[in-house]
């Protein structure tokens, strides 16, 4: 990897990639020459909140920028399944009623694809030639805790990197730092669309005591997919395969299930 590879930082809006951009800016690590944010337009509102709190606070601070970029509104277009239901919508990686899971499209389609196509664009990335080398350091702010998450890039053009793991650093150190030396943006939130089957149930009964109105909208959209006639089996956001608002979250679940790539910021 050479010195010349632009450093861009996949940013997530969550607890490591702040933590990261962060201890970048603070001279620990190399400051990314691009921090991109691809929003689907349906993260809870403490997750914008917190977004906009952190873009103000670098700019005023360190004079940087996080670019944001997005391919569409998620949330309206699940919901527009009621109305109509033979229309494509990126897939959910929903649980269905035979033991399955759903392929999963969207963090593929409303995540990589428009970073992806921004850091095209941006570098004049086209096709590789015979003598084609990476042009992308392309950091995933994943600490020691998430490690089996770490992947090989699959594009000529990027390599993945994980200054977090590199560094040994755990969550809890990344959340600490923040805390400590950036009290102003304390305590980041985990990021995600508030409607992901990858949340435990302790999120989602955070989300039900605290965001009543966000979990509500979980619930329509959970209803929502049970009507496309393209799936066939009965499909659920929750692994119990029971209607959202029928469950029970009292019984905290500590693991993280599944896993959303990186690009989510979780």
């Amino acid at each position: 990897m050479g010195d010349s590879l632009k450093n861009v930082l996949l940013y997530g809006a969550g607890t490591q990639s702040t933590g990261l951009l962060l201890m970048a800016l603070d001279g620990n690590l190399a400051v990314p020459d691009l921090t991109i944010f691809a929003d689907t337009h349906s993260e809870p509102a403490f997750v914008y909140k917190y977004l906009k709190k952190v873009r103000k606070y670098v700019k005023e601070k360190f004079n940087y920028d996080i670019t944001v970029v997005f391919s569409g509104v998620y949330e309206a277009e699940l919901k527009q399944l009621t109305q109509f239901p033979l229309r494509r919508v990126a897939s959910l990686p929903l649980f269905t009623a035979n033991g399955g899971m759903i392929r999963r499209q969207c963090t593929h389609e409303y995540k990589i694809q428009p970073i992806t196509k921004y850091i095209k664009n941006k570098y004049l990335i086209t096709r590789k030639k015979k003598h084609s080398l990476p042009i992308i350091n392309r950091w995933f702010g994943m600490s020691l805790d998430e490690i089996e998450r770490c992947r090989i890039s699959q594009d000529w053009w990027a390599e993945n990197r994980y200054p977090l793991i590199e560094s040994r650093m755990y969550r809890h150190e990344v959340i600490n730092y923040i805390n400590t030396n950036h009290p102003k943006l304390k305590n980041p939130p985990r990021s995600s669309c508030y409607f992901c089957p990858f949340h435990t149930d302790n999120y989602w009964r955070k989300l039900k005591e605290k965001h009543l109105g966000e979990f509500k909208k979980a619930c329509e959209i959970d209803e929502t997919v049970r009507t496309n006639p393209k799936l066939k089996e009965k499909c659920y956001l929750h692994r119990s395969l029971k209607p959202l608002n029928k469950i029970d979250f009292e019984k905290h679940q500590l693991e993280i299930f599944g896993e959303c790539e990186g690009y989510c910021g979780i």
